[in-house]
């Protein structure tokens, strides 16, 4: 019994002293950090490409933490519902002073700070919401290299895209996306876009490989590997070519030989092995031009015409469903003009213009020029052949390195590396010299005529009537922008409507249509 009463007291002793604690405790104050907004912007508007800056204002209970024991990181997210935009960590400084490279979106992006302690681990954020705007809409997309790297540039005026008020200039738009720049050769740039679909493309081709990036952000998606199932047994490529619509084909030209997407859905990337030639044809060897009709293969009964410079013809990829077909010849031709089958002659230059015919240079055995004209536009028969012109009497002909036609008259220009012309092929036969000298030692390194191959007026309306030409000087690419005459070739002012300078030598610029539907 006497234990039990002793244990019992013990007991009681304890429960007696924690009642009797007078919470004779020491407390430490945390050092808590917040952001203060108050009165401050927490909503922003931004073009993509641009930079966003954001100011912040932090602030410490007890005592400011000096900035090298703080840690701060910007991230970037989507508040669509829905969509694959993943998250971007943006920045990692106190004040945000970052490029955006996120896609235009009707929705909100939402860009948050956390600010962290690194001794003490104590943290805070704060999310701020953006809006994106696309500067990337209808425009050139320039390519141009420094002789080891390429990069491209997206320029686009008022005369040409009405939808903008000032010109844009975005310059090394793949560097910004990408943070690298493209080696190699560079050999073309080319663009597609499917109206109400999400194929909306950039293909940038140098000696060495293929690059798939995005129309809207430049990002790139794919390279050659993961676009040739069946892998060419050389890469070297020279040309890329489609024109948007409702049945889309695409067409890129490999060391002579072309491969093709027929009819891609916004899920197709793969292009097919080499086209071969048919019984009739034996084998081809490309030129680096391609043409597609404005009319759909079921009017012409062919995809598309390219130059076989093995055989010195036309030949077609035939209408056909399946994504390989194989290249022939044109049906006998009974025209007195010249035969589409059996030309003779090493082509210089061939593309799409006036009356979306075909329009081809070509250099005969003795150097002599000549200029070609037929209706690959029309259901093949027997009559292809529409003009051909000797253009012996021109000036500077055989210096001529350029070549670009018009698309609301009959206009045809050529350019040598320093003077351009244009020829009037339908009446004296003659060619003028148009433009006023460029700088000392500025030599012209491209030329086209500004023919979107766009369905909506607002980019027709200019169509044809203006005119492109890329210089270089040996330390800078710039791009002219010449009010051109539509019915004739010639300049309406000599002096440029805007010159956009800053690049590295321009080896090619393709015009991106912006379309309609999913995506700029």
């Amino acid at each position: 019994m006497k234990y039990k009463f002793l244990a019992v007291w013990a007991i009681a002793a304890v429960l007696s002293g924690c009642y009797d604690d007078k919470g004779n405790y020491a407390y430490s104050e945390i050092n808590e950090i917040s952001i203060d907004t108050v009165g401050k912007q927490t909503e922003f508007e931004v073009y993509q490409f641009d930079v966003l800056d954001i100011p912040v204002d932090i602030r410490f209970a007890l005592e400011e933490v000096p900035d090298e024991d703080m840690e701060y990181k910007w991230t970037i997210y989507s508040n669509a519902a829905t969509g694959n935009v993943a998250a971007e960590v943006i920045g990692t400084e106190r004040n945000l002073h970052s490029v955006i490279r996120q896609p235009s979106s009707a929705d909100s992006y939402s860009v948050v700070l956390q600010a962290r302690n690194k001794r003490s681990g104590i943290a805070t954020q704060m999310s701020y919401t953006v809006y994106v705007t696309s500067r990337i809409l209808s425009g050139w997309v320039v390519l141009h290299t420094d002789g080891v790297q390429s990069d491209v540039d997206y320029i686009a005026t008022p005369r040409a895209v009405p939808a903008i008020t000032a010109s844009r200039h975005i310059r090394n738009a793949y560097f910004t996306a990408n943070n690298q720049k493209i080696p190699g050769t560079p050999a073309f740039v080319g663009a597609v876009r499917v109206n109400h679909q999400t194929v909306n493309s950039v293909y940038i081709g140098t000696r060495e490989e293929l690059y798939k990036v995005s129309g809207k952000t430049f990002e790139l998606e794919y390279l050659s590997e993961s676009m040739f199932p069946v892998k060419p047994a050389v890469y070297d490529f020279q040309r890329f070519l489609s024109l948007s619509r409702s049945s889309n084909t695409q067409f890129v030209i490999n060391n002579g030989q072309v491969h093709n997407i027929a009819g891609q859905t916004a899920f197709e990337i793969t292009f097919s092995q080499a086209l071969e030639a048919n019984e009739a044809l034996n084998a081809v060897d490309l030129a680096p031009f391609i043409y597609i009709p404005a009319n759909f293969a079921s009017t012409t009964k062919f995809e598309a015409v390219f130059y076989d410079r093995l055989g010195q013809r036309f030949v077609i990829r035939p209408q056909n469903n399946m994504p390989v077909a194989k290249l022939a010849p044109f049906t006998s031709q009974a025209s007195s003009v010249f035969d589409v089958n059996h030309v003779g002659m090493d082509i210089l230059w061939f593309e799409r213009g006036y009356q979306d015919y075909g329009y081809a240079v070509f250099e005969d055995n003795l150097g002599g020029r000549w200029f070609y004209i037929a209706d690959f536009n029309k259901a093949m028969d027997a009559t292809m052949a529409v003009k051909k012109c000797d253009m012996g009497g021109c000036p500077e002909i055989t210096d001529a390195r350029f070549y670009s036609t018009g698309s609301r008259g009959p206009v045809f220009l050529y350019a040598t590396e320093r003077n351009i012309y244009t020829y009037d092929y339908n009446g004296s036969n003659q060619a003028v010299l148009i433009n006023e000298p460029f700088r000392e030692n500025e030599v012209i390194t491209a030329m086209q005529v500004y023919k979107p191959y766009a369905a909506t007026n607002d980019l027709a309306n200019a169509d044809g009537t203006l005119l492109y030409v890329a210089t270089w000087d040996g330390q800078e690419g710039r791009l002219y922008e010449f009010s051109l005459n539509e019915t004739n070739g010639y300049l309406r002012e000599k002096k440029p409507l805007e010159v956009f300078g800053g690049m590295g030598r321009i080896v090619d610029f393709c015009f991106k249509v912006q379309g309609v539907g999913t995506g700029s």
